[in-house]
């Protein structure tokens, strides 16, 4: 008996074909809907008409929803744009962008500050002013290549000024001290020696007063400013200065930047020994050869100058980082802070150095032999401000440092 062969079923089609008989059942389904149109043609336009009502309310009501959506959209406020950015787009600004509105704002501060200065010739509105000078003629300074400063004096005057500005500085330290030592225990003779120093200074002081209110009022000052203010407001017409500013920052930098780091100060050596204890007055024993004496002596003096020398190379260096510190994405004070500590503590040594100096200026030999109390003293302070110097150069001297922030300060981002 033969085997039968199985039949096989058709192909199922896809879901979206209907099958025959679906199409066949759809047919019949449109010729009933023909019949009974035909057969009741009343009641097929009654259903045209009803369609076509609901087909215009459906519309009336779409139009109805367009109409309150764009009364939503009117009615919400926009969004607020976003504030312009703050910082300065350093790649697309040129050095002009960067330096002149910066140094007219300087300028504006040190009329902010002359006019405090007159009013009260407080300590610290001095200072203020004293160092806003000097921050502007070390700028000045940094600029003159680039700059087209038409008054060839102009930096000549500005130091002038700065000299007087800073004549009362002095006299304000060695004030400061001299009232320091006077609280100490120290004998008759020497208090004495003191308040007489104390009352000098101050008739000093008051000299000096006189001398920067002359200079700040005369007409003279005036016209420096003026000529100031127009040499930076036409300063930028040189191709060079329209340049990038983060392709001329870092040639801007190179000098001062490189004369800091082989400065002779930071090899200099006192022959000092290390600090020593709180000092007990009555057990100290008369010394022949003072310490006032010997800070004035040839070669310790050269030494004391070189030091002081140093301190004003780290001051140009970080006036100059600090005056382009927008150009840098991370804060650059931070960056430079143990230059600003040894700058601080070489101030320390270099205040100590003009105190034991003013003294021996106004001291008898014999006195000077005599004022055992007030040579301790001064020699305590002097070796302690020496040895903690140490510290902040041996920082500083650090190789990692150095290469770590001449990469970083060569490389502006903005």
């Amino acid at each position: 008996m033969e085997s039968m062969e199985p039949v096989a079923s058709p192909p199922s089609l896809p879901p979206s074909v209907p099958s025959v008989d679906s199409q066949t059942v759809d047919s019949q389904t449109v010729n009933s809907q023909t019949a009974d149109s035909q057969a009741d043609p009343a009641q097929a336009s009654s259903n045209l008409t009803n369609s076509n009502l609901t087909n215009s309310n459906l519309t009336n009501s779409n139009l109805a929803n367009s109409n309150l959506a764009n009364s939503n959209l009117i009615d919400t406020p926009l969004p607020e744009a976003s504030p312009p950015p703050t910082t300065l787009n350093t790649t697309l600004n040129t050095l002009a962008d960067v330096v002149q509105p910066h140094l007219l704002t300087n300028l504006k501060h040190l009329n902010k500050y002359e006019e405090a200065v007159l009013k009260g010739f407080e300590v610290e509105d001095l200072h203020d002013l004293r160092v806003t000078w000097r921050q502007l003629r070390v700028i000045l300074q940094m600029l003159a290549p680039v700059l087209a400063l038409s008054k060839p004096k102009l930096l000549k005057n500005l130091q002038t000024v700065t000299t007087v500005i800073g004549g009362i500085r002095d006299t304000d330290v060695l004030l400061e001290q001299s009232n320091h030592l006077r609280s100490q225990f120290l004998s008759l003779p020497e208090q004495l020696f003191l308040a007489k120093v104390t009352d000098q200074l101050t008739q000093q002081r008051a000299k000096h007063l006189k001398k920067i209110q002359k200079m700040l009022l005369a007409t003279r000052h005036d016209r420096l400013k003026q000529h100031l203010h127009q040499a930076l407001t036409q300063a930028c017409d040189r191709p060079v200065i329209q340049q990038p500013a983060i392709a001329l920052v870092p040639e801007l930098l190179s000098p001062h930047w490189a004369a800091l780091w082989l400065h002779p100060g930071w090899w200099v050596e006192l022959p000092l020994p290390a600090a020593i204890d709180p000092i007990d007055p009555t057990a100290i024993e008369p010394i022949d050869h003072s310490t006032i004496r010997t800070v004035t002596a040839p070669s310790l003096a050269a030494a004391f100058h070189t030091l002081h020398d140093l301190r004003k190379a780290i001051k140009r260096v970080r006036y100059e980082i600090t005056f382009f510190k927008a150009l840098y994405p991370r804060p650059v004070l931070t960056a430079i802070e143990p230059l600003k500590a040894l700058q601080g503590k070489l101030g320390d040594l270099q205040d100590t150095v003009v105190l034991m100096t003013y003294f021996d200026q106004r001291l008898k030999p014999k006195q000077k032999r005599r004022f055992t109390q007030l040579n301790a003293l001064l020699d305590q302070q002097l070796q302690t401000q020496w040895q903690k110097l140490q510290i902040d150069r041996a920082t500083c001297l650090d190789i990692t440092y150095r290469t770590e922030l001449r990469q970083w300060l060569f490389q502006p981002q903005g």
